[in-house]
């Protein structure tokens, strides 16, 4: 079964929310926000050189202003490289929660709030063993 109606940020107790609110503040400090700064650089550099396929066309919304904000995220967040698209693909996904009145679309962002629970646990846990200096430490 789905649940769907765990706790968000959004809608817990102002204590909980307030303690929570801080401890993802501190993520977005100025000093760690501009560290992120040569590797998005280099997320986009990179792109923009697979930019020139045979025709010489390259689609910027698809082939980097969509994937960027997960990778961006996913940076800030600490998460390993290897699961960028995995994570990028579910964070889509878990967007069809929105579609309420389309249960196929329901069922598919159920399934990714599940299984990114599931994988958030798991980082959790690693960087309680291997801390670094992102959010989720």
């Amino acid at each position: 079964m789905v649940c769907l109606d765990d706790p968000a940020l959004l809608n817990l107790d102002p204590l909980d929310h307030t303690r929570l609110r801080k401890l993802a503040l501190e993520g977005f400090l100025h000093k760690f926000i501009q560290s992120l700064e040569p590797k998005i650089e280099l997320i986009v550099r990179e792109s923009l050189d697979h930019c020139v396929p045979a025709t010489g066309r390259y689609d910027i919304v698809t082939q980097l202003a969509e994937p960027l904000p997960a990778i961006v995220i996913a940076q800030l967040l600490g998460l390993p490289d290897e699961d960028l698209r995995r994570f990028h693909q579910l964070s889509n996904e878990l967007l069809n929660l929105t579609a309420f009145s389309d249960g196929e679309c329901l069922s598919i962002g159920a399934n990714s709030s599940n299984e990114l629970n599931n994988y958030f646990k798991k980082v959790v846990i690693y960087k309680r063993e291997n801390p670094g200096q992102d959010m989720i430490t």
